[in-house]
Order: structure tokens, then sequence, then C-alpha cells
């Protein structure tokens, strides 16, 4: 189900994965990571179906709400 975020036009890469540290994850036990060619491929990615379906499937294995946020790549400090 999740690796049709690759068949979004747009979707450079798309990551899954527990936390490193998880007493810092805050209770979060998996980060899904989307990157995009730019900011016109994210604002066409929100009401992709593909999308739609990957969120019904998150949501429907969540016990609690999914925290989303976005992030400016050229602004992420590499590590």
């Amino acid at each position: 189900m999740l690796e049709t975020a690759l068949l979004i036009p747009g979707v450079n890469a798309f990551r899954v994965g527990p936390p490193l540290v998880p007493h810092g994850a805050r209770g979060y036990q998996v980060a899904l990571a989307v990157e995009f060619e730019d900011l016109q491929a994210f604002r066409e990615w929100l009401p992709h179906p593909h999308h739609r379906l990957m969120s019904e499937f998150i949501n429907s294995l969540a016990e609690e709400k999914p925290l989303s946020y976005q992030i400016a790549s050229e602004r992420v400090a590499k590590l």
C-alpha cells in the first residue's frame, strides 16, 4: 500500500521506519517521510487518490491522530 506514494508524480522519495532513539520519539513508533520535487508537487499530492488511500490506511492503523508537518529541504542541516 505505502509504495503507491512513488506512483504519484513529483514524489522523489518515500521512507518509513522506526525512530533511532525511541525514548525521544514522544510515543511515536514509526515515521513516514516524503520528498517532493518542489512545492507544486506537494500541492498536487494532497488531493491525489493514492495519497488519500495511504492516509486512510495509516489512519486506520494509528492509535492516535498522526502528526503531519512540512519542512523546506533547502533549510535542513546536512548531517
